[in-house]
């Protein structure tokens, strides 16, 4: 990504700078997604993790563990 956004350092003018904030948006919003479906899969594995701890309390509550 920074050499597509670099031109825009090194040859200054408005379509080099529209280009580079095209690319850093596109960027942002793809960042974004992914940091979305990170969240989404880290709550899924925190659920995971209670109800194993859940099963676990209840195997030694009743002896069977």
């Amino acid at each position: 990504m920074i050499a597509e956004v670099l031109p825009c350092a090194e040859t200054p003018g408005e379509e080099a700078f529209d280009s580079a904030m095209r690319r850093m948006e596109l960027e942002r919003a793809r960042i974004t997604g992914e940091t979305g479906d990170l969240v989404r899969k880290r709550q899924s594995l925190d659920a995971l993790v209670a109800e194993a701890h859940e099963y676990r309390r209840r195997l030694v509550a009743s002896g069977s563990a």
